[in-house]
């Protein structure tokens, strides 16, 4: 799915009367969009921005994850760069200046490297799967502006906004292996020598034949599913988290379901215990519909709690 409407601004700067320098801010529609982060007022920070740039993630998992893992602050930044801003018409003036405003990914990229770098620094030895979870897991739910109807939330913001403090306790984490990404590599079709080279592994072995049904149960923070359109549907999808938060802790699930007409989720157990720290637990999701128009999402969460930590993961079904 691409986001289909959007603006793009930039700026050049020219001379008032008094010859001191005014910045002028235009703006240009472009279409096939991908997130850049947030902007807003003082009084409204979750509206979301877009930028122009490359599509993210592979088309199938894109459809079966999150293409954007998350929304980060990255809209009108004073930033010490360096900018000649050559006037359009006018390749002969070089003037430079030492300060710009910017936006864009450039700005929001950062506050999110930053954010995975606090984490680390209290947890030197998770992995990067880890790291990611707990940003995505804490992240802040957004909502969509009354005008962004062509544009599927989850697609675009991800998990949501990011939170570093909280991101540091997430409670549990989806964890993954250098051997899981193998193996969801092997389920995609990849050959070996292809996962070899994307891998670095010198030795590649994949577990039976290709099957691109298993991709969904790559130990992922978020879940999604692609159904055929009007027809019904029963998919099961496993997962399983790692206790980093208290020794012995017990956690339930809810299940955030604003099209329960259309689908049920099921969440078995329902109950998760630890005894210890890092300690694993497994569950099965189980979405069950039908009958659903073509080129319909429909977005749901479910959430791990107990009563400290809430360990949130977007559901999506994507209907073809």
């Amino acid at each position: 799915m691409r986001h289909r409407r959007g603006r793009q601004d930039y700026a050049t700067e020219t001379k008032n009367g008094d010859g001191d320098l005014q910045r002028n801010t235009k703006h240009q529609s472009f279409q096939d969009l991908s997130l850049g982060g947030m902007t807003g007022s003082a009084e409204k920070w979750d509206e979301l921005y877009y930028f122009g740039g490359a599509s993210m993630g592979i088309p199938l998992l894109e459809r079966l994850y999150l293409a954007k893992f998350f929304a980060s602050i990255g809209v009108l930044f004073f930033s010490q760069v360096f900018s000649p801003l050559l006037l359009k018409g006018n390749p002969g003036d070089k003037r430079s200046v030492k300060y710009n405003i910017q936006a864009g990914t450039s700005m929001a990229c950062p506050h999110v490297t930053g954010t995975s770098a606090y984490v680390k620094t209290f947890h030197p030895d998770w992995s990067p799967a880890a790291v990611k979870s707990a940003i995505m897991t804490t992240a802040k739910p957004m909502n969509m502006t009354p005008n962004d109807v062509d544009h599927v939330g989850e697609f675009s913001y991800g998990s949501g906004h990011v939170n570093p403090v909280q991101a540091v306790d997430p409670g549990l984490i989806y964890d993954l292996s250098k051997e899981d990404y193998i193996q969801m590599f092997c389920n995609l079709g990849y050959d070996l020598t292809t996962i070899r080279q994307i891998s670095g592994a010198k030795s590649v072995t994949c577990h039976g034949s290709p099957d691109r049904s298993l991709v969904k149960n790559t130990n992922y923070p978020s879940m999604g599913i692609t159904v055929k359109a009007n027809q019904p549907f029963n998919v099961m999808i496993n997962r399983t988290v790692t206790n980093v938060g208290s020794a012995n802790s017990n956690y339930k699930v809810s299940v955030l379901l604003p099209n329960s007409k259309l689908m049920s989720i099921k969440v078995e157990p329902q109950t998760l215990s630890f005894k210890s720290l890092n300690e694993k637990r497994s569950f099965v999701v189980t979405i069950v519909g039908g009958n659903l128009p073509k080129a319909k999402v429909l977005t749901s969460s479910l959430v791990w709690s107990d009563g400290t930590h809430n360990v949130r993961s977007p559901i999506l079904v994507n209907v073809e």
